[in-house]
């Protein structure tokens, strides 16, 4: 778990897609309609391994612009899905890394799984996206045009969690959130 110090105000998180991603970022304890979110999209493919990671550092890049804009105190990413195959599978691990090194050079990153912001928006770890959008329009009262905006929402609620515990709304968030700081349930 990453030392936390002074009065953190900013915090940020990344749903890293491959195609498009999100960035939310806003105040801790702000109203949900005032969480900024940014959507990226990659630029066209590439298949040598030169211009495969040119395009990652580039999509990392405008990220990482947005994140320096916002200045957080702590960035929250969702970790990586295993349930990819084929190309995908390695995009993913290339454009992962470098997003993670970008991050980490200049913030405190806390990287959280699939299952774990299934489990803290909807109460269960295994919960669709549907689910998800669902819950997240309903109990925050947000309505966005992707999925990785809905997600980068979910992991901004649990970035605010995280530095401010008085916010979790119900047992299933502060189980998630014991888990991730490694506190006993």
């Amino acid at each position: 778990m990453p030392k936390i110090k002074g009065e953190p105000k900013m915090v940020a998180a990344v749903d890293p897609s491959l195609g498009s991603a999100a960035v939310a970022y806003g105040v801790v304890g702000c109203e949900p309609q005032k969480v900024s979110l940014e959507l990226f999209t990659a630029t066209k493919p590439m298949k040598d391994v030169e211009g495969r990671i040119a395009r990652w550092e580039d999509h990392a890049g405008q990220m990482l612009e947005c994140l320096k804009r916002a200045n957080p105190f702590l960035v929250m990413i969702e970790g990586y899905s295993f349930g990819s195959k084929g190309q995908a599978t390695l995009d993913l691990a290339e454009f992962g890394g470098i997003l993670r090194k970008f991050i980490l050079d200049k913030f405190v990153l806390v990287e959280v799984s699939p299952s774990s912001l299934k489990k803290f928006i909807t109460g269960n770890g295994v919960a669709g996206k549907t689910e998800m959008i669902a819950e997240i329009a309903k109990r925050y009262g947000v309505m966005f045009k992707t999925n990785d905006e809905y997600d980068a929402f979910g992991l901004h609620l649990m970035a605010q969690c995280y530095i401010e515990p008085k916010l979790m709304q119900n047992n299933h968030q502060r189980e998630v959130m014991n888990k991730l700081k490694g506190l006993a349930s």
